[in-house]
């Protein structure tokens, strides 16, 4: 069952007392899925969900800033559930949101887990909710067109998790800085040389006047 879904692929999202939604599931197609629906229906509250199952945090939504500020009006609990293809196989996650300690707790098939062993899984399957190309919130558009071509590039690499290609990368991008520094100074500096060539230049036709001056005295 499931064999069309890759792995990293949502099966199904279950949402409870989350936002505008009490309870409702939605399954998923295992190569492309759109969200569409009129204004107010609900649309953001999927993809707010889909966010927070993979980790995100209220900073990358760019809108409330406490985990209460989802949960649906007038109840005490909240939780998000997703089951997705791991090594193979159906994995089931699910997050709780916490109202009283503004916080959550995780659940790997069933089992309490810390988020440092699903992040680690999130890390093998290369999802990366802080990175605009696997999330891009509707807030962050405008931010993402004025990418320059180098800043597309690194957020392109980093959705890879090689850290080793970032760090270079930046490393590259800090050598040409400075390289372009040295030459914004090597440039000055040469101008300065020909200032002062040709103010040497100036003094020696006007020694070369002087000296002209006192042989001809001579003479």
């Amino acid at each position: 069952m499931y064999e069309e879904f890759r792995d990293g692929s949502i099966i199904s999202l279950q949402l409870h007392n989350f936002q505008t939604y009490s309870d409702v599931k939605f399954d998923f197609h295992p190569r492309l899925n759109f969200i569409a629906g009129p204004n107010g229906s609900g649309k953001s509250t999927i993809a707010n969900a889909i966010a927070f199952i993979f980790g995100g945090s209220t900073k990358v939504l760019s809108k409330a800033k406490d985990l209460m500020d989802f949960i649906k009006f007038d109840t005490n609990d909240s939780y998000i559930e997703i089951k997705i293809k791991y090594t193979g196989k159906v994995t089931t996650i699910r997050r709780a949101l916490v109202p009283l300690k503004n916080s959550s707790l995780w659940f790997l098939n069933g089992c309490s887990t810390p988020y440092i062993k699903i992040q680690q899984m999130y890390n093998e399957l290369k999802i990366n909710i802080n990175n605009i190309c696997n999330y891009l919130p509707q807030e962050k558009v405008a931010e993402f067109t004025r990418f320059s071509p180098e800043e597309l590039f690194r957020t392109f690499i980093e959705t890879y998790h090689e850290q080793n290609i970032v760090d270079k990368i930046n490393t590259l991008i800090d050598m040409e800085g400075f390289y372009d520094s040295l030459s914004g100074d090597l440039e000055k500096i040469l101008c300065n040389k020909m200032a002062i060539e040709k103010v040497i230049s100036g003094m020696s036709r006007d020694i070369e006047k002087v000296k002209e001056k006192k042989r001809r005295r001579k003479g």
